[in-house]
């Protein structure tokens, strides 16, 4: 509301581009410390180091190879070439989001998640108390900047909770735990998170790079108009990814919980987020009123696009949680580039004619195709949830096939 729509539309795109580089080319260190954390019995502290090493050395490559090949891409990268305080400092900006993404999955998989509001709420606050201040002051890419300044402090504090408090007490609780070879065996171990890596890095492209997509082909406006709707349902199906976390740490600590873990996240999906989706779809425009008139006007399309998307991205969420219980990472693969490329097909075919609500409908086209070839392998899980070390990956054509029979039928 404070700033030019255009400079929404821009740093709105560099701070989408931030979060998803520190996550897709992380080498899946993120999902590995969600998985096998709570099996490693020696080192912990070492090996949380080596986490933030390999994830934030990885991301900051990803970071010098978007800054060198996006403006050859798009005209509407030039600033990134330009700018010589954005070609030098998104790269540092990208590295400290890894840290800060990286730490949130630590104090997940060692049992203080609920050491997460504090640290979350602490950079929101911060962020926005830091936005409104460079606004006030005009200085360019002040969101961006805004956006930033609070990992500074965050990150230092939250690291001195993480190795004076959580990892000594983590270390002493898992002294008797199997160890991560020993929980799913080595050659499984490099199968999975080679295959999750891979299919990790897609599903985050897919995400990422619809804002990015709305600049490259229809502009900075447009991708405001597209990036302030996102930017809330994002908000909203962090809830629901959170819970399915909870499945996969929780489950992986424990496998004797997951049968109520599972029964209780396909209620929650259910009972809160479809509701909830449907809601923000009614409501759309209310929610836009504090952005201003003009996003009511352009953004509610959008905005009630996605958030019916939200109702098969939890489906496809919740399932891609159970196969990471399984270590299947197959099916894990098949999934996320399977649901990658039918997104990213949608959002290039319909964003060039209609805009952000091309990208939208994109998006949701592509999550609903995934989510009803996941539904039913899905339910059986919910219903029979065995984890069977030495099982093969869900044959999803076949699953596909069964329904469409049962249809038929």
């Amino acid at each position: 509301r404070l700033f030019p729509t255009a400079e929404v539309g821009r740093d709105g795109a560099l701070i989408t581009a931030m979060m998803a580089i520190a996550v897709t080319f992380d080498l899946s260190t993120n999902n590995f410390i969600l998985r096998f954390f709570p099996q490693v019995r020696v080192h912990l502290a070492r090996r949380v180091w080596q986490a933030y090493l390999i994830g934030a050395s990885a991301s900051l490559l990803g970071a010098v190879l978007f800054v060198a090949l996006a403006p050859l891409a798009s005209e509407h990268f030039d600033f990134l070439r330009e700018d010589r305080a954005v070609t030098f400092g998104f790269p540092l900006a990208v590295v400290c989001w890894s840290i800060f993404v990286l730490q949130g999955s630590v104090l997940t998989a060692l049992e203080h998640a609920t050491w997460l509001p504090a640290t979350n709420g602490s950079f929101a606050v911060l962020k926005v108390v830091a936005i409104a201040l460079l606004a006030l002051g005009s200085l360019k890419y002040g969101i961006f900047i805004g956006w930033v300044i609070p990992l500074l402090i965050v990150i230092p504090v939250t690291n001195w909770l993480i190795f004076s408090r959580v990892v000594p007490a983590a270390a002493e609780r898992q002294r008797d735990a199997p160890g991560i070879v020993a929980s799913v065996g080595r050659g499984r171990l490099r199968s999975f998170v080679s295959q999750d890596i891979i299919s990790t890095s897609a599903t985050e492209i897919a995400t990422s790079a619809l804002p990015l997509i709305v600049v490259a082909t229809a502009g900075d406006i447009e991708s405001a108009y597209f990036v302030v709707p996102f930017a809330l349902i994002e908000a909203f199906d962090m809830l629901f990814f959170a819970l399915a976390v909870s499945v996969v740490t929780e489950g992986a600590r424990d496998p004797a919980r997951i049968p109520a873990m599972m029964q209780m996240a396909w209620r929650r999906l259910l009972t809160f987020t479809v509701p909830s989706a449907l809601a923000i779809a009614i409501f759309a425009p209310l929610l836009l009123i504090p952005n201003g008139s003009e996003y009511m006007e352009n953004a509610s399309t959008p905005l009630r696009l996605l958030a019916v998307a939200s109702i098969f991205r939890a489906v496809v969420i919740l399932f891609s949680a159970t196969l990471r219980l399984q270590s299947r990472g197959t099916a894990l693969f098949v999934v996320q580039i399977a649901n990658t490329v039918l997104i990213l097909v949608g959002v290039f075919l319909l964003t060039p004619e209609f805009g952000a609500e091309g990208a939208a409908l994109g998006w949701l086209i592509g999550l609903a195709i995934t989510a009803c070839a996941c539904l039913y392998p899905l339910l059986r899980f919910v219903r029979n949830p065995v984890i069977d070390g030495a099982a093969g990956p869900i044959d999803l054509i076949a699953e596909y096939e069964e329904i469409s029979k049962r249809g038929v039928g």
